[in-house]
This record gives C-alpha cells, sequence and structure tokens, in this order.
C-alpha cells in the first residue's frame, strides 16, 4: 500500500528546534541514499531518503523517520532506537528540503542583525518567533527579559530583586509600564510605576516597600476608596524623584484592580515574573482603545487620553465599530445588521472577560521552562482565581446576548471575582 507523507506533518515529528544539515554525502552512504541528521541526534529524529536503489524499483521515495531516546535520562549510553518508514513524493521531499534550509538555519545569521530583526517586530511576531525553534527561543526570550527589566530599572537599580519581590507576593505591573512593555513603545513610560497585588499579599508588600532597606522607597502617601476595585492606593518615592504607586486590589486577584481602575481598555495589561498579558490585542496592538465619552470622565483622565492620543497615536472610541478592524465576514449585529458584530471578536463592551480567555493574548517569558499548560495547572496567574469584567465604556450599539445572556457575567453586573477551574491543581512552586 502507497503512503503519501505530508511535510508539514514530518516536520513536526522533529520539533523544529535544533537546525539539521541536510543532504550528507559520506564515503560509506550510497549514492541513492540522502541522509538529514540534527546536530544532536538524541533529542531530535534523523531523516533518511531512499530514492532509486539499484535492481529495485520505489513508486515514490522512501522515508526512513529514525528516533534514539535515553532510557536513563541523563544517561546516553542507554538508549532505544524506533524506525518509521513511509512513501514520500519527489516533489515533497524538494520542498522539504528548502524548508530545511530556508527555515531551520535562519537563527545562523549574524548576533547583529538577528537583534536588527528583532527590533522591527511587535510582541505577537517575536512570540511567533520564539515558537519555530530553540535558538530563536532563547533569542526572544533574552530579549523580552532585557526589556522588561530595562523598564524596571528605570526605578530600581537592582530590577531584579524588586522583580523576585512581586513574584513572591503574586504581584504584577501594569498602568503604563505594561502598555510600554506590550506596545514595545518607551516612550509612553513616564516617572510613574504602577504595582498590583491582592488583598492577601497586600500588607505583605506594603511591609516591604515601606521598610527601604532592600528597595530604597520611602512612602508618601496612602488613601482608600480612589479608584474602584481598590481597597487602598499607597504611594512610594524611589530615586530620581519617581515614584511608584502600589494599587492593592480590593479582592485576592490582582488583575481585577487592573481591570476595574482603568478608564480605557489600553491599559488592561499586565506583566508579571514568567507571563505578560493584554485582553484586547486587537485593538492595543494596533494603537486603539476603548473609552467612555471625555464628558463623561474627569479632568485628569481626559489628559492621559489627550496625551495618548497627541503623542503616542492612539485612537479612542465608545465602541469597537468606530475603527475599520472588522475581518471580512464578520457575523453582523443582531439589532442593527449594517455593523459588525464584536461580540465574536471578543471587544464588546458588555461581553464579560477575563485575562487567559480565548479573546486575551497571554503569554510566557522562556516556553523552554514553563508554558501555559502548566500555569493552568499550578492555577497561577492569570489562571487560578481571577476576574471577570466588562468594558470601560458601558456604551453599545445594541441589546445583544452580550446585556443580557452572557455566560460570565449577569445583565448589568459590571464585575465579578471568580475561579477559573482548567484541571486538577498542581501544588507547586513558580521556579524563580
Amino acid at each position: 500500500m502507497e503512503t503519501s507523507v505530508d511535510v508539514d506533518h514530518v516536520a513536526s515529528e522533529d520539533s523544529c528546534e535544533i537546525p539539521l544539515t541536510p543532504n550528507v554525502k559520506a564515503s560509506n552512504v550510497p549514492p541513492f541514499v540522502d541522509v538529514f541528521y540534527p546536530q544532536n541526534i538524541m533529542e531530535n529524529t534523523m531523516y533518511i531518503v531512499v530514492h532509486d536503489p539499484p535492481g529495485l524499483t520505489f513508486p515514490h521515495r522512501l522515508l526512513i523517520a529514525i528516533s534514539m531516546r535515553e532510557l536513563n535520562p541523563g544517561d546516553p549510553l542507554t538508549f532505544t532506537v524506533s524506525a518509521k518508514m513511509r512513501w514520500m513524493a519527489p516533489a515533497r521531499i524538494i520542498t522539504y528540503q528548502c524548508w530545511n534550509l530556508s527555515h531551520r538555519t535562519t537563527p545562523r545569521l549574524p548576533t547583529d542583525l538577528q537583534h536588527e530583526l528583532c527590533s522591527h517586530l511587535d510582541i505577537p511576531s517575536l512570540v511567533a518567533m520564539q515558537r519555530t525553534c530553540r535558538s530563536w527561543s532563547r533569542l526572544v526570550t533574552d530579549l523580552l527579559l532585557k526589556e522588561r527589566l530595562r523598564i524596571v530599572q528605570t526605578f530600581f537599580p537592582n530590577g531584579d530583586a524588586f522583580l523576585r519581590i512581586l513574584a513572591d507576593a503574586h504581584a504584577v505591573v501594569g498602568g503604563r509600564a505594561a502598555l510600554s512593555f506590550i506596545t514595545r513603545d518607551a516612550s509612553i513610560l513616564q516617572g510613574e510605576l504602577d504595582v498590583f497585588v491582592g488583598k492577601h499579599f497586600g500588607d505583605f508588600l506594603d511591609f516591604i516597600f515601606g521598610d527601604g532597606s532592600q528597595l530604597g522607597m520611602t512612602r508618601t502617601s496612602t488613601a482608600t476608596g480612589v479608584v474602584e476595585g481598590v481597597d487602598r492606593q499607597v504611594t512610594f518615592m524611589t530615586f530620581g524623584g519617581r515614584t511608584v504607586k502600589l494599587h492593592v486590589s480590593a479582592t485576592n486577584s490582582p488583575l481585577g484592580a487592573i481591570a476595574q481602575g482603568s478608564t480605557m481598555s489600553a491599559f488592561i495589561n499586565y506583566v508579571s515574573w514568567s507571563t505578560f498579558g493584554c485582553v484586547y490585542p486587537s485593538l492595543t496592538f494596533s494603537r486603539r482603545a476603548l473609552a467612555p465619552r471625555k464628558e463623561d470622565l474627569e479632568d485628569i483622565h481626559v489628559q492621559i487620553i489627550e496625551e495618548m492620543e497627541s503623542a503616542h497615536g492612539f485612537e479612542f472610541g465608545m465602541q469597537p465599530q468606530c475603527f475599520e478592524i472588522f475581518p471580512a465576514g464578520t457575523e453582523p449585529n443582531l439589532d442593527k445588521p449594517q455593523y459588525p458584530c464584536a461580540r465574536h471578536q471578543f471587544m464588546c463592551p458588555h461581553q464579560g472577560r477575563y485575562f487567559g480567555d480565548a479573546g486575551s493574548f497571554v503569554s510566557v517569558f522562556d516556553p523552554i521552562v514553563t508554558s501555559r499548560q502548566l500555569l493552568r495547572r499550578r492555577h497561577s496567574l492569570p489562571y487560578g482565581l481571577s476576574f471577570v469584567w466588562r468594558s470601560p465604556t458601558s456604551f453599545a450599539i445594541c441589546d445583544g446576548p452580550c446585556i443580557y445572556w452572557d455566560p460570565l457575567l449577569p445583565s448589568h453586573t459590571r464585575a465579578e471575582t471568580f475561579v477559573v477551574v482548567l484541571g486538577p491543581p498542581v501544588f507547586q512552586p513558580e521556579q524563580c
């Protein structure tokens, strides 16, 4: 029985982590055999292609995939060998060779050229590049960690110590600092760093910040009931006249304070020790945001919107239909079919949203060390105890299902705390 092999399927067996050296000809390899071998044969698959052997007639080229696995992890002297044989059409092996040469050798570009290429990419493109192979993964991980550290070091010379303290308190960075990281725009960052922490760890982080011995901060003020969803705001002064504002959430989820305390969707982002996320990626990455009318906002928020428009190129609207961002074929609105329905793009102002849902953008800094699946099992941020809310703007062009039949929030409910259960929990501390 003849079997054709899809190129994508063959590529997936090799995990695309280490570049192959294609078409190797050694003295002991017959001319009708091509060998594709990885740099580390114990970690990746070796491919052997047999074509037109003497005395035999093959309908297609024969592909042999050989995998070697250690029986005792860490002991390369004990291993097992498994092989799979399939027919492969000539056109497919040619495509596969070209795929090897074009994609697998990319990480061998000069280092300065790699960094120049990365400097022109947005966060979603960097994350996609990070998933192609180990070389790109290490490059992008180092780049993202350096950019996060650069933001923190604007306020603390010892940025690593500050980040580890946040990890111990399950706290996150939000506000302008998170938006600056998400958009890779250093000009958005100003002289204030917003830190969000759950109510359970609020006193702990307040004490660590106010102690002054580790981070060199001085507490200047404490305010309560200033922002919805925030139990209290504590302001600290750091070096150079910069300030750090600690937002203690009214619930045990630090993400709730970000969601309820933001007057525009552009600021509903977070950066933690191991992950970072954006709830409205279609809007934020295109420099658009949902916000109430200026007449309904305080003067300080109006100034922020005008500054974001003039200095950073953001557009603001009360509903996503103000922007031309809907793909062709989007389902029309139920009440007003002349408008596209924003619910399918997770942008409806009355739609219940949370960090980690299908419409949000969440990624890890180092996919080799951790993964979103592991975070789900540990019930770590942004999973586990979380927060669900509706958009900062209350305006919508219809009375559709998002208002009365939303699966997360009852009608006319602004926000609630809830638990995202995504499997049995694994009680294990995060690797710091």
